[in-house]
């Protein structure tokens, strides 16, 4: 039976014009795929392709154990999102092996343990980050439906002194408690300050977090 290939990460550009990247995960194992033409991923399971060429990457000790005990629920730029069998804490949220990615987990992680008092972030375990409360999507109607409890939970964020910086849909989710709270703080910061190196140019255009 061959083995089953699966993306974990988006298709990223790379240094030399028309080559990409991604990683994917093989057997438990993560991979750096690359490949050159359009932006779309190749086909990772033709055995015989050589429309790309693959390099294994090392997890720590750390993450090894966590990888192997999880399955993949999705992804994104900066890190994958994945089931994990503990009743305590069902999900975890790995960065992807890029230096600005874990820059801004790492980040996100900061931030998101200075809001949990207030309810505004999802809680989180101190180590790792992990979500405790049982998260789900909210739908389009019910974000409308709740337009005023949005309005107050960005409030929030923002007499904190922070803005989100991602500010979407499928950032705004449902714990077990039926509170809504914002996930993904990967942008945010102190409204103000000098934006950190790790955050994309075209986030905030005058270099300085804002709402």
């Amino acid at each position: 039976m061959p083995p089953i290939i699966q993306p974990i990460s988006p298709p990223f550009g790379t240094a030399t014009t028309g080559y990409y990247k991604c990683f994917i995960e093989v057997n438990n194992k993560v991979l750096e795929a690359s490949w050159k033409g359009q932006q779309p991923y190749p086909d990772f399971m033709r055995q015989d392709s050589t429309t790309y060429s693959t390099r294994p990457l090392q997890l720590s000790d750390a993450i090894v154990p966590a990888w192997i005990a999880t399955d993949l629920l999705a992804y994104g730029s900066d890190a994958c999102i994945r089931i994990t069998k503990s009743a305590a804490f069902p999900v975890v949220k790995i960065a992807h092996p890029i230096l600005e990615a874990r820059r801004r987990v790492e980040r996100e992680f900061e931030i998101v343990l200075k809001l949990s008092s207030l309810k505004i972030a999802a809680e989180v375990a101190v180590d790792p980050l992990l979500d405790e409360n049982g998260l789900v999507q909210v739908t389009w109607e019910d974000l409308k439906a709740r337009g005023r409890e949005i309005e107050q939970l960005v409030g929030r964020l923002h007499q904190a002194g922070y803005c989100h910086g991602d500010l979407t849909p499928s950032n705004i989710m449902q714990n077990g408690a039926g509170r809504l709270v914002l996930i993904d703080f990967g942008f945010s910061g102190v409204v103000g300050e000098e934006t950190h190196s790790c955050i994309p140019k075209g986030v905030y255009p005058s270099n300085a977090y804002d709402t």
